[in-house]
């Protein structure tokens, strides 16, 4: 495997040198005893990046989807601007495009089990080559729409007066419904921001929502942070047929700076129809916000396991 480990470092090292410092890496397996090889990449320029990573999977036939590739959104931002962090009502990282500052260090978990052949590696996202439909698909512009659209959400279901967490800052807690393509969803979300450097847990609970807990990290303004590029679009294909669903590799620990914000979504349901959903918001309620010493644990009850031992990496 070390030559055929150099021959990928040499290909990722081609491909994306011009846009990164390619620091080092180790090989580590996942929670599953997959091996990654866990390269640490500093951006030498702000903006937005497309990290894909092709390979064949010798276990397909040439008729499955034997053609395969993890690609990675990256958004790289000046020092100063505000981050944030999304988590899901596990208390797990749900960000399709992790935010990083300039001097901040990320880490690509690059697929690399003995069956996975051919690497290549690519700056361009596979979906605008191979689907019709986003044909159009501009990477840069979607992306940002989406940051801006969340700063401008402003319907306010009520406040939270939050007196017990004082390294935290709860600004709003936002009632929204999102009409998908079929049924109604409902969703409470909370908004905090971080205010001075510290490390506690933070604590979610209530009636009608099971209990949240996130271990934070608020670090000082100017100290760099190493993160996880913790979500891939998987696509597989072959040579008529393309499919493609999530990857993610979740963390449980949410490093911050002063200034920036940490979204939960402590509550998202799928409803068939408006009738269905009727009184299920009344139910959210009696929300109390704590602060516990800082515990690293996993304290989700899903099957989906934690890589934050990925980032102590040597």
């Amino acid at each position: 495997m070390s030559s055929e480990l150099n021959e990928i470092q040499n290909k990722f090292k081609n491909a994306f040198e011009e846009d990164f410092i390619i620091l080092d890496g180790v090989v580590k397996p996942d929670r599953y005893d997959k091996n990654y090889w866990l390269v640490r990449i500093k951006p030498k320029k702000s903006g937005l990046f497309i990290i894909n990573h092709f390979f064949e999977d010798e276990t397909v036939s040439k008729d499955g989807y034997c053609h395969k590739s993890h690609e990675f959104h990256i958004s790289v931002k000046e020092k100063g601007t505000r981050r944030t962090n999304r988590y899901n009502a596990a208390g797990q990282r749900k960000q399709t495009c992790p935010d990083i500052w300039l001097g901040d260090t990320l880490i690509i978990p690059i697929f690399i089990m003995d069956y996975a052949k051919d690497h290549r590696f690519s700056k361009k996202t596979k979906w605008a080559e191979n689907m019709d439909w986003l044909k159009n698909f501009h990477f840069d512009k979607d992306r940002m729409k989406y940051d801006i659209e969340l700063d401008k959400k402003d319907i306010i279901d009520r406040e939270i007066m939050n007196k017990n967490l004082p390294e935290l800052e709860g600004i709003t807690v936002r009632q929204y419904d999102e009409i998908p393509r079929r049924g109604i969803d409902i969703n409470f979300d909370l908004l905090f921001e971080a205010r001075a450097p510290s490390n506690f847990n933070l604590k979610l609970s209530g009636s009608g929502f099971a209990d949240v807990i996130i271990p934070i990290r608020i670090v000082p303004i100017d100290q760099p942070i190493e993160s996880l590029a913790s979500y891939a679009m998987f696509n597989e294909a072959n040579d008529e047929y393309n499919s493609a669903h999530n990857l993610w590799f979740h963390l449980n620990i949410a490093t911050l700076r002063p200034g920036d914000r940490l979204l939960l979504n402590f509550f998202k349901k799928r409803f068939l129809n408006i009738k269905d959903s009727e009184g299920v918001k009344d139910k959210i309620k009696d929300i109390t916000i704590s602060k516990l010493p800082f515990s690293a644990e996993h304290h989700s009850t899903l099957i989906y396991n934690p890589y934050d031992y990925w980032l102590d990496n040597k």
